[in-house]
């Protein structure tokens, strides 16, 4: 399908808004946040490990190393159940796995950014900004994992902010650099 020239890349504008939503929840909401939080990861670790222990169940004649996939099953099942039932629990664990992911998005975006650049896009400095706050936000996430709630809640607006930037401004630059 092609694009008329100043059109916008509607998906890209209607996840930013859904994510920047997302993001003010986190900010407003942030102990209702980490109660979901834990629930959501919790089922599904729940959910992988009764799939595992189903596959076992089917497979185990089958699958020589049988015995792990039931292993792995029931420590997911287990694992699910305390996030679940103790969301504190995850409260502990998550700032710190969020805060590396985080920390990863914010490296590759600076560095997308002068790969952008280099391809003659004005709005290189726009990935360039959000990859620098995205690599403090996830230093952060490991230094004060008490605001998570907070820290992902400002992860998800400027990754909004983003993604409606991108779908109404970057289309624009495409159609103008195809033209060159």
């Amino acid at each position: 399908m092609e694009r008329t020239r100043w059109s916008h890349d509607w998906e890209l504008i209607i996840g930013g808004v859904i994510l920047l939503a997302i993001g003010l929840v986190c900010l407003f909401f942030p102990n209702p946040t980490l109660v979901v939080l834990a629930i959501l990861c919790g089922a599904g670790f729940l959910a992988a490990g009764i799939s595992n222990i189903a596959l076992w169940a089917r497979m185990r004649k089958a699958l020589g190393f049988a015995g792990w996939a039931l292993a792995y099953g029931i420590i997911d099942v287990i694992v699910g159940l305390v996030f679940v039932i103790h969301p504190a629990i995850t409260a502990v664990v998550l700032p710190w796995v969020a805060g590396a992911l985080v920390l990863v998005l914010g490296i590759f975006e600076a560095v997308a950014s002068f790969n952008i650049r280099s391809l003659g896009f004005r709005i290189w400095g726009w990935p360039l900004a959000s990859g620098i706050v995205s690599i403090i936000i996830g230093i952060l996430f490991f230094n004060v994992p008490e605001i998570f709630a907070i820290l992902l809640g400002l992860v998800a607006v400027m990754q909004g902010i983003s993604l409606i930037v991108y779908g109404t401004v970057a289309t624009r630059e495409t159609d103008d650099i195809i033209d060159l």
